[in-house]
């Protein structure tokens, strides 16, 4: 996500969508699909808005200078 990389942003958004698709196949209940429906595209969402947002870059100039670490 760090300077305009959205390849974990990608791998995230794949893995739910993957884990939803399994999710409606096991759980009947319209509610709850559309409850884990929703809540998987508002985080896929969130992701894409933090990585065009240029938030990003800022948080791991931040991380890198509290902890050494790059992000």
């Amino acid at each position: 996500m760090m300077d305009g990389d959205f390849f974990v942003g990608a791998a995230l958004s794949t893995t739910l969508t993957k884990l939803a698709l399994r999710y409606i196949t096991l759980i009947k209940d319209p509610k709850k699909q559309n409850m884990f429906l929703a809540e998987s595209m508002l985080i896929m969402a969130a992701i894409i808005h933090f990585g065009k947002s240029g938030l990003s870059s800022k948080v791991g100039c931040v991380m890198l200078l509290m902890f050494g670490v790059p992000f």
